[in-house]
C-alpha cells in the first residue's frame, strides 16, 4: 500500500531548520510549503489547504495568534498542528499551546526524522485516513505515547511532555504491548512501522 503525498505547511523563521526539515519531508514523500512569516502562513493555508501545519514558536506571539485565527475557521478547526519550541519556553506557553489545540509540542533540538515519525503517527490517528484493523487497535492517547516512545523518550519524559503521570504512561505502554502482542518497546515501534501506523513511503 502506497501513501498519498500529504501536504504540509511549515512556518518558521529559523533559517537553519527550514531547509533540513523541508528536505527530509520531501524525501519521505510529503509535499511541503515553507514560509518565515505568520501572515503569509495564513494566506498559504487558505490557498493550499494543508493537511498539517508545523509552527515554530520562535515566531513568538504571532505563532499563537496564527493558531487562534485558524481555529476560528470551520475549515481549520481539526487541522493537526505541530509546535516547535526550545527549552527556554515556559510551562505557561506549553499549556497555552495545548489549549489552542496543538497536537504535538516538540522541543529543540531534534532530528528531522523524529519529526517525521511524529507526523506520520499523527496522520495515522486521523479519521479521514483509512485504518487497517491493526492500526485501529490503538486509541488516540496511546498513539501519542507511542510517538514519544519512537523518539526514544523515557517514561518520565513522556509524562512531563503530555502532562500525565508516569504511572499512566506505563499503563498505556502495557496496554499497547498487550493489544499488539509485542514483547517490548522496540518491537512495538517496529510493529507500528510494519502495520503502516507510520507511513512515510514515497510514491513510486
Amino acid at each position: 500500500m502506497v501513501a498519498k503525498r500529504r501536504k504540509i505547511l511549515l512556518i518558521s523563521n529559523d533559517s537553519g531548520a527550514v531547509l533540513p526539515i523541508s528536505e527530509a519531508f520531501r524525501q519521505a514523500g510529503y509535499d511541503i510549503i515553507a514560509t518565515a512569516d505568520s501572515s503569509m502562513g495564513l494566506i498559504l493555508a487558505q490557498k493550499h489547504t494543508p493537511e498539517l501545519m508545523i509552527i515554530d514558536i520562535s515566531l513568538g506571539l504571532e505563532g499563537f495568534e496564527l493558531i487562534f485565527t485558524l481555529r476560528q475557521s470551520v475549515e481549520f478547526q481539526q487541522l493537526p498542528v505541530v509546535l516547535l519550541s526550545d527549552k527556554r519556553e515556559t510551562s505557561e506557553r506549553r499549556i497555552k499551546s495545548l489549549r489552542l489545540g496543538v497536537d504535538i509540542y516538540l522541543m529543540k533540538p531534534f532530528e528531522p526524522q523524529e519529526l517525521i515519525v511524529l507526523v506520520a503517527l499523527l496522520f495515522s490517528s486521523r479519521p479521514e485516513k483509512l485504518l487497517t484493523p491493526e492500526r485501529d487497535l490503538l486509541t488516540a492517547t496511546e498513539r501519542a505515547v507511542l510517538a514519544h516512545v519512537a523518539m526514544g523518550m523515557l517514561n518520565k519524559e513522556i509524562a512531563q511532555t503530555m502532562y500525565i503521570s508516569t504511572r499512566t504512561v506505563e499503563s498505556h505502554i502495557r496496554n499497547m504491548l498487550r493489544k499488539t502482542d509485542m514483547p517490548n518497546r522496540t518491537a512495538l515501534v517496529r510493529w507500528a512501522m510494519d502495520s503502516q501506523a507510520m507511513i512515510v513511503r514515497q510514491d513510486p
